[in-house]
């Protein structure tokens, strides 16, 4: 029977002992898990100061867009101010050129008419 208790006995050991190495091998796989969570916690918080960075520099991004196309439209419509002020002005000059040109006809065919006139008068007597 002392046999039989030493058998037991070295059972109750061998067991005591795998289940000491198991407790120590859960104790490990514990902590281990708590560093990586708390390693995800981390990435996590990266992540987010990441998403937050990049909806700031969309923010800024569609702020410059913004800009630049206002800047173009602003320098757009001056460009066509001044090309239709351009074009104004040599209308005007080409009315004027037109005007005196034809002032110059006027003058000439009332020219040519009392010529004829006096051609005509000169003629009849």
């Amino acid at each position: 029977m002392q046999r039989y208790y030493s058998l037991v006995l070295q059972e109750i050991i061998a067991k005591d002992e795998e289940l000491a190495s198991a407790r120590g091998s859960l104790k490990q796989a514990n902590e281990d898990l708590g560093t990586r969570n708390r390693e995800i916690e981390l990435i996590k918080a990266e992540v987010d100061e990441m998403k937050r960075s990049r909806e700031n520099l969309e923010k800024k991004m569609e702020s410059s867009k913004a800009s630049a196309l206002q800047r173009l439209t602003n320098e757009m419509d001056e460009r066509l101010d001044q090309t239709k002020d351009q074009h104004q002005r040599a209308m005007e000059d080409l009315r004027t050129e037109m005007n005196k040109d034809t002032e110059k006809k006027l003058e000439v065919a009332n020219k040519e008419k009392e010529v004829r006139k006096m051609t005509n008068w000169w003629w009849q007597k």
